[in-house]
C-alpha cells in the first residue's frame, strides 16, 4: 500500500483489505512497516489500518513488537471487537462476553508461551479445551468459549492475519437440556392471589397475571400491548413480531381483571 509522508507522519487514510476505512483521529500510532512514522489514519486503539500492522503505544509512540505478548495480540482482538462493533453492530453485552472470553484464552496462550496469532496451532487450541475441562468449567461456559474462539478466527483469516482457520478443531460439548419446572395448582394459586389489595398498583399487577396466565405470552410481549391490541368485547389480544400477528384469546377471570384495571386504576397510574 503506498503511504503519504508529511513531517515524519503516515498522514494518508487507509483502506484495509476487507474495504473497512479508518478515518485519521489520533497519532499515537507507529507503524510497524515503517518504524520512523506514526500514523494518522486508525480509529481506535489496536485497530486495523490497511495492509499495516500496527499497534497502540502507551507512550506516545515508542513502543515496539517486543514490548510483551499480551499486547502483541490484544490489538487483534480490539481490532476485533471494533469489526463487530462497526460493521456487524453487535450489542456492547455481546462485545463484553466476547472480550472476557478472549482475555482468558490469551492468558492460557501466554502461559504456554504463545506471542503472536500466527504461532497459535492446534495442539494450543486442543490444550485450552482441555484446561477448561479440567478446570471444570461448565459445558455453557466451554461452549461460548469455543464460539468465541471460532468467532475470532474468522476475523482474522477474513482480515488476512492468519492464513488459516484452525478452529474447526474445536468441538462445543453437549449441553444437557433440563427440563423446565412446572407449578403445580396450589404454587399458582397462590401466585395469582398475591395481588388482593384495591390499590392502582395492585389492580394492575392482578390484571397482568391473569393475562399472563390465560395467554401463556411471553413477559416482553405483555409490556409491549398497546391498548388497541386488547380487545375487551371478544376476549382476546394480538400480539406482534415483526410482520407477524398472534390472535390468543383468554377468559373470563383475565377479562374481569383488564376491566377491574382499565376502568379504574389505569389513569391513576
Amino acid at each position: 500500500m503506498e503511504i503519504e509522508i508529511q513531517n515524519g507522519k503516515c498522514t494518508k487514510e487507509h483502506r484495509s483489505p476487507n474495504g473497512i476505512e479508518w478515518s485519521p483521529k489520533t497519532e499515537n500510532y507507529k507503524c510497524n512497516r515503517h518504524p520512523a512514522y506514526t500514523i494518522q489514519a486508525c480509529m481506535v486503539p489496536y485497530a486495523p489500518c490497511g495492509s499495516h500492522d500496527i499497534y497502540h503505544a502507551a507512550d506516545g509512540g515508542n513502543a515496539s513488537a517486543d514490548d510483551g505478548s499480551k499486547v502483541f495480540m490484544q490489538r487483534d482482538i480490539d481490532a476485533f471487537i471494533t469489526y463487530l462493533h462497526n460493521v456487524k453492530k453487535t450489542s456492547t453485552n455481546t462485545e463484553l462476553s466476547y472480550q472476557r472470553d478472549l482475555k482468558k484464552f490469551i492468558v492460557f496462550l501466554e502461559e504456554e508461551g504463545v506471542k503472536n496469532v500466527r504461532d497459535i496451532k492446534k495442539d494450543d487450541l486442543a490444550a485450552y479445551m482441555d484446561y477448561m475441562i479440567t478446570e471444570d468449567f461448565k459445558p455453557a461456559t466451554i461452549s461460548r468459549n469455543v464460539a468465541s474462539i471460532k468467532a475470532l478466527f474468522h476475523f482474522l483469516v477474513y482480515d488476512g492475519r492468519v492464513d488459516e482457520d484452525i478452529s474447526g478443531v474445536l468441538k462445543s460439548p453437549k449441553i444437557e437440556k433440563k427440563a423446565p419446572e412446572i407449578m403445580t395448582m396450589s404454587e399458582v394459586n397462590t401466585l395469582l392471589e398475591q395481588p388482593n389489595g384495591d390499590t392502582p398498583k395492585e389492580i394492575r399487577d392482578k390484571a397482568m397475571l391473569e393475562l399472563l396466565y390465560a395467554t401463556g405470552i411471553r413477559v416482553s410481549e405483555l409490556i409491549t400491548l398497546r391498548c388497541e391490541d386488547v380487545n375487551l368485547q371478544m376476549n382476546y389480544i394480538v400480539c406482534h413480531s415483526g410482520s407477524k400477528e398472534r390472535i390468543i384469546p383468554f377468559g373470563l377471570k383475565a377479562r374481569n381483571a383488564l376491566l377491574r384495571y382499565v376502568e379504574g386504576s389505569r389513569e391513576a397510574l
